[in-house]
């Protein structure tokens, strides 16, 4: 008998295999379209009612001349509808080529959402060749739209950016402590600076519009619309010339730079260098730029002009001027001679250099050390730390923005509580000229300024003059309040001022 070739039993074999998988997919055919086709059939046809939150548009931040600094402007942002979240690993590939970015991105901001009602945003702020490469295709993103939106824009760029600050998205922390607030998962708030400090003026109320959507999230009709109340327009003190002006001044150095109305304590500019670039947060910022922010040692974030206490050097004589003359250790015709320095005990403190005779208002235009050396040790620290107290050091000044610190005046109490040791007459001699362990803001010394000026009125600084809503109508008017009056007779403050006045004018 002949036997059956090899190959013929693996044809077989194959064909076999083959009708059963045919047979199976018939099977599975005939279940979806006969059986259950009316079925899937009504839920392709189906639609839903879904509310849409709509995000109000941000109250703009003008200067005192009105002029813009921080604005709102339509954006457009590709997302996908919330409950979609099951199409990413389809839609990754197709929107990557589409928008140039990375699969990776696309499923981190989808795996990063807060909670399964938000939409994921794939793109934001995109142009309109994208935008309309993603129309084109939207045949093939179930999920996928193009939602509209306002987005935070700062015209000026860095210019007043400590001053303004900027938003982000509301973090789990502010979330829990704002709860009364209506603060949802994916709202905007300030996060520093007027932003921040205004958040409850600028951010408006949000609104909603209930669409009908299809079975793959895509709006087949507007049902009803309950439109965002825009927020405030809030105008600061600050003048924009004199900002950008102080802030040119400061380019390529680390300090700042503070000029106050000294007759009400207004804000005309507050300049904190190095700056950034608000706009980069007015958008979702990515983690990569923001540990690039973080990480940079200059530290541009940070608001100087509030934010960073130091030593004051020579400016600090004017409070131990007032001190002198407020205790009687001098008077206006104290003359100390001054031959490039004096001992303090056994150790000799330079001067900057010789001055020979000099009196107060000379020893104020000169800054000599020596004069003031002596001035302090013949007030002694305590007092000295007293006045200094008087003049608003080591407290916070109360402006309206956040992030201030209190800076700190030294007495041999803090010494002897802090350092476990005494006091030195040394220290005294610095503590004259405003060195050692005394630390000030510059707007701590704006307002000592301003208090000399004014006749010696210590101010609590303002950078908001009004905040005014849609209609026109001012809502908040902000009104100069004097924290304390200094004990100083005026012609005290008069001779003071004639010294600075000559340090600004006269040869020396």
């Amino acid at each position: 008998m002949e036997r059956t070739p090899p190959w013929l039993t693996r044809v077989g074999a194959f064909a076999f295999l083959t009708f059963l998988l045919l047979f199976v997919l018939l099977g599975r055919l005939w279940n979806l379209q006969i059986v259950r086709g009316e079925e899937f059939y009504a839920r392709s046809r189906a639609t839903y009612v879904r509310e849409v939150r709509m995000e109000a548009p941000r109250g703009n931040i003008l200067d005192r001349k009105g002029r813009a600094l921080a604005t709102s402007r339509t954006a457009f942002n590709i997302i996908i509808v919330p409950g979609k979240d099951s199409l990413v690993p389809m839609l990754s590939p197709k929107l990557a080529k589409l928008l140039g970015v990375p699969e990776e991105e696309i499923r981190r901001r989808a795996g990063g959402k807060a909670l399964p009602y938000m939409p994921i945003y794939v793109a934001e702020d995109v142009d309109i060749s994208t935008l309309t490469k993603v129309e084109e295709h939207r045949p093939d993103l179930p999920g996928v739209e193009i939602e509209t939106a306002p987005r935070r824009f700062y015209p000026y760029g860095q210019t007043s950016a400590h001053l303004i600050g900027y938003i982000g998205e509301v973090s789990k922390e502010e979330l829990r402590r704002l709860k009364s607030d209506g603060y949802r998962p994916g709202d905007w708030i300030g996060k520093i600076g007027v932003e921040r400090s205004y958040d409850r003026y600028l951010r408006g109320r949000p609104g909603r519009r209930l669409v009908m959507v299809d079975a793959y999230g895509r709006t087949v009709r507007i049902l009803g619309v309950d439109p965002p109340k825009p927020g405030a327009n809030v105008y600061l003190t600050i003048d924009l010339d004199l900002q950008r002006s102080a802030e040119e001044a400061l380019k390529g150095r680390r300090g700042a730079f503070v000029a106050l109305d000294p007759g009400s304590g207004a804000v005309l500019c507050m300049a904190s260098s190095p700056s950034f670039d608000p706009n980069l947060f007015a958008r979702r910022i990515r983690p990569e730029e923001w540990r690039r922010i973080i990480g940079n040692p200059a530290h541009p974030l940070q608001n100087r002009a509030v934010g960073a206490s130091a030593p004051p050097g020579s400016a600090f004589k004017i409070i131990t001027a007032a001190a002198g003359l407020y205790y009687g250790a001098i008077t206006p015709q104290t003359v100390i001679h001054c031959p490039g320095g004096c001992y303090v005990g056994r150790r000799f403190f330079r001067c900057w250099r010789r001055h020979g005779a000099v009196n107060l208002v000379k020893a104020i235009r000169e800054s000599c050390d020596t004069y003031f050396y002596q001035v302090a040790l013949r007030v002694g620290p305590e007092r000295l730390a007293k006045m200094a107290r008087m003049f608003g050091l080591g407290e916070r000044t109360g402006i309206d923005i956040p992030g201030e610190v209190r800076g700190l005046v030294p007495d041999p109490r803090w010494k002897r509580r802090r350092l476990k040791e005494p006091w030195f007459g040394g220290e005294t001699a610095n503590f004259g000229i405003g060195q050692g362990f005394l630390k000030v803001t510059p707007l701590q010394m704006a307002l000592v300024a301003a208090a000399v000026a004014n006749g010696g009125k210590v101010l609590r600084p303002f950078v908001v003059g009004k905040v005014v809503d849609e209609r026109g109508k001012v809502i908040y008017k902000a009104k100069p309040k004097v924290k304390r009056r200094l004990p100083l007779a005026p012609w005290m403050l008069e001779v003071i001022r004639r010294g600075m006045f000559e340090v600004c004018n006269l040869p020396g």
